[in-house]
């Protein structure tokens, strides 16, 4: 009777960590859509692929937003991957675009907008990259990333929250 207790409780962590790494991985595939789709706004200064960035970004808060409400995911916390962080990214992202739409010649110069999707289309292309080394392969997700990967993308996600500090400060950035 043990060992069926003992199996079963395997069998549940293993689940556990599966899913976190399939969460891992859709954070990685919405964190890569966003970074692709703000090159091409950089590269076109078309505004659809903008919108088409806070269209990937939304889905990294729609993800974060299904496990806050079922109670978080435990490598989330870890790596910054949270609803608090993702709503201030996209607050600040709508805010920036909103700007530029105003004055789309803030691309073609210097500006804190411009300067702005530059950066942040760099950080998600860096997270997605560290963060798509992860599979469900039944161990802990967390432990197939090297600490300095687990540190790469708290700071990624750190300095894309204070960067957009300036655009969401005005009305405040979401807490949760």
């Amino acid at each position: 009777m043990a060992l069926v207790l003992g199996l079963l409780v395997v069998d549940a962590q293993v689940r556990g960590w599966n899913e976190d790494a399939t969460i891992i991985g859709a954070f990685a595939d919405s964190f890569n859509g966003t970074a692709r789709s703000l090159r091409f706004f950089l590269a076109t200064k078309d505004f659809d692929w903008a919108n088409e960035s806070i269209r990937w970004l939304a889905s990294a808060a729609d993800i974060a937003q299904d496990q806050y409400l079922r109670g978080g995911f435990p490598s989330g916390a870890a790596l910054g991957l949270t609803l608090s962080n993702l709503h201030c990214a996209i607050t600040a992202q709508v805010y920036v675009v909103e700007d530029l739409l105003q004055d789309p010649s803030r691309l073609e110069r210097a500006s804190p907008q411009a300067d702005y999707i530059g950066r942040v289309e760099a950080l998600y292309g860096n997270v997605s990259a560290d963060l798509d080394v992860v599979q469900p392969r039944g161990i802990d997700p967390l432990s197939q990333l090297p600490p300095d990967r687990v540190q790469s993308v708290r700071a990624a996600i750190s300095e894309i929250r204070t960067l957009g500090e300036p655009w969401y400060g005005v009305v405040g950035c979401p807490d949760f």
